[in-house]
């Protein structure tokens, strides 16, 4: 599935859900997407509660009404970078550097 994937909230997301079949099963889901499943709960039951049914390696970030949520998996195996600069804050769900903007890299 083409990312970010958006509705009235936006989410990019990096990882492997392993239980997300059953997940969609349990909400009467069809998909074969566990990025769609994640919207899904989002939207449908919050964050916090989206994190306590998850089993998985994933980081990813959420975006509604004008704020943005980030969330990573417990064990941190999938990395959550940010940057804070003024007014410029990119965030990177792998390990590849940031560069300035204009770069050819």
């Amino acid at each position: 599935m083409s990312q970010p994937i958006h509705n009235m909230g936006a989410l990019t997301y990096n990882g492997e859900i392993y239980n997300f079949r059953e997940i969609a099963r349990k909400r009467d889901l069809r998909t074969d997407s566990d990025s769609e499943v994640l919207f899904y709960m989002i939207d449908s039951i919050g964050i916090e509660a989206a994190l306590g049914e998850l089993d998985g390696d994933y980081a990813f970030a959420y975006a509604s009404e004008g704020r943005i949520q980030l969330a990573r998996d417990p064990a941190g195996v999938k990395p959550l970078f940010t940057v804070d600069r003024r007014n410029f804050s990119p965030l990177r769900l792998k390990k590849k550097p940031f560069l300035p903007s204009g770069s050819q890299k």
